[in-house]
Order: C-alpha cells, then structure tokens, then sequence
C-alpha cells in the first residue's frame, strides 16, 4: 500500500455513507464537517482500554533512496477516562499538567470524539543508528518529557468506520541520516471499522474495480483502433474515446480502493471491532482549526495483549 494512499486512511468512510458516492477525500484532514459521533463512539472506546498495542513506525519520503527511521518496539496501552482522571490527580510537574491536544476532542468538532482517554506508553521502542541501538523518548510527562500522551477515536454517525489517534510530546528530535522525528506534537492514527461497515466498503469496491475494469478494456480498445486505422479522422475519432476512457477510468476512484483493507490487514479488538494494521504518522504544531499537517511517515500496529 503506498504512502499517499495511506493519508487518507483515517478519513476513508467520511464519504462511504449508505449511498456510497464517491470518496471526497484530500490531504490529512479529520472528519470536521458539523456532523454527529456514531452513537456508540462512547461503548466502542470503553471496550479498548487495557489493550495493548505493538507499534513501528516508518518515517521517512517516498523517494527512492531516501533515509529511513524505523522505530520498532513501541508498545503503547490504551486506558480510559478512569485513568486520565486519577493521572491527574497525580499531576506534581508542570509538563505533566500539558495533555497533548486532540484532533477530535480539542478540534472544531469534539462531538465527533469519544473524548480524552489516558494513554500509557509501556515501551518507547527503539531504533538502529551509527552508534547502535538508541532507546527514543516518547515522552508522557516523564521527567522533561513533555505533556501526557492521549487517545481517542473519531467517528462520525452513519460511517462505517472511524479512526483511533494517539497524540505525544516528543521531547527532543529523533534522528537517524536525513530522517528525522521532530521534537513537539507527534500523532500516529490506525483507521477502524465494523464488520458490517467494512463488508459494505468491500461490496462498493467490487463495484468501482468492475466498472474500472470496464474502462480500462474501453481505452485499450480505442487504443487498438487508433492504431490500425489509415483514416486520420478515425484515428483522431478513437483517440478521443481512449482519452475519454481514461477519464472514466481514474474518476471512478478505483486509485483510492486500497484504502479498504483485505482480511490480512486487519485484526480484531475489543467490541468486535477491526483495526486496521496500517496507518500514518505526522505532525500539526498550529491549532486544529487550520494549517498543514505534516505526513511523516507510516505505522504498523499488531496487539500486544497477553494470551488468555
């Protein structure tokens, strides 16, 4: 899955409602749009805490040879409101009283979170530099460490899935060559679905890769034709029907369907859920409410949780 497929992720289903029309999706945006959360945002953020996440993260361009920081072994356990409370009963250090703001929750729309939950960071990974094996700092209020790590999930009403976002304070700058993990703001987001809303996205993609298919044969035949014919006009004739073709062809959003994953790409979390095992990394230091976020690279989640 590449990269820029994956920036859109979190927002995949903001467009997929009963009608399924088209994916208007750009960029890494948050599901803003004045609109309500699914109803049972609430229960389906209950049911995560105490899970624990396996997560590495890949950062870096997309550019053939570009340096590469892989930070591998953070394990991350998502908490619930019980726990960011009794944190802060516990706050003695200025960092600590900092929570890290929230796309949902601190954004234009905080109906459309479940709210702050407490994040607890039980392994902050590491990666493999010039000098060997480095331990990163995460932060979460520990010593210098910044503002206390958070999570959510956003999720709109009617959309078959939502995202869940965990937000840190880097402390200090995380380098390796020419990529680097910027000290401030960091978020990683995993989209997750519902069995049903993911059967839903699967049908529509059928559909979108059928007609898909349909015009890519129509261009190719027109292609074919242009270039047997002896006739310039027929040949400017059929050109003009590939060209259309092809229009028809990457207007059908047949280059955004990888964003709906194959059973390999998920796994199953509290409340019957399914995460995705595939998502972003990146960066907004200005407020929600505007400014570029900052794709930085992608993750890979797998539960960490102990075997029953």
């Amino acid at each position: 899955m590449k990269m820029s497929s994956l920036i859109l992720l979190p927002l995949l289903t903001t467009s997929l409602v009963p009608s399924c029309e088209g994916f208007a999706i750009s960029s890494i945006r948050m599901p803003w749009s004045a609109q309500a959360a699914n109803p049972e945002i609430e229960r389906y953020a209950d049911a995560q805490a105490q899970n624990k996440i396996r997560v590495r993260l890949d950062i870096g361009g997309e550019a053939d040879g570009a340096s590469r920081l892989a930070i591998d072994g953070i394990v991350l356990e998502l908490q619930g409101r019980d726990e960011l409370e009794h944190d802060y009963d516990k706050i003695k250090a200025a960092a600590q009283r900092r929570a890290v703001p929230l796309p949902g929750a601190d954004g234009p729309n905080p109906e459309s979170s479940s709210g702050p939950r407490s994040l607890k960071i039980v392994s902050d990974g590491s990666f493999v530099g010039p000098a060997g094996e480095q331990i990163v700092d995460l932060g979460g209020g520990r010593g210098d460490g910044g503002g206390a790590p958070r999570w959510e999930m956003i999720w709109r009403e009617n959309s078959p899935a939502g995202a869940l976002i965990c937000a840190f304070d880097v402390p200090r700058e995380v380098r390796r060559n020419e990529a680097s993990l910027q000290k401030g703001r960091t978020y990683i987001t995993f989209p997750v679905w519902t069995s049903s809303g993911l059967e839903k996205g699967r049908t529509y993609k059928a559909r979108v890769e059928e007609k898909a298919a349909e015009y890519r044969k129509e261009r190719e035949d027109a292609i074919e034709m242009v270039k047997t014919a002896s006739n310039p006009l027929l040949k400017a004739i059929h050109y003009r029907k590939a060209y259309a073709a092809a229009e028809k062809y990457f207007e059908s959003g047949i280059n955004r369907m990888d964003e709906i994953p194959d059973d390999r790409d998920i796994v199953a979390i509290g409340d019957g859920l399914l995460l995705c095992k595939r998502g972003t990394v990146w960066t907004k230091n200005l407020g929600f409410g505007g400014g570029e976020r900052v794709l930085l690279g992608t993750a890979e989640a797998k539960l960490a949780n102990p075997e029953p």
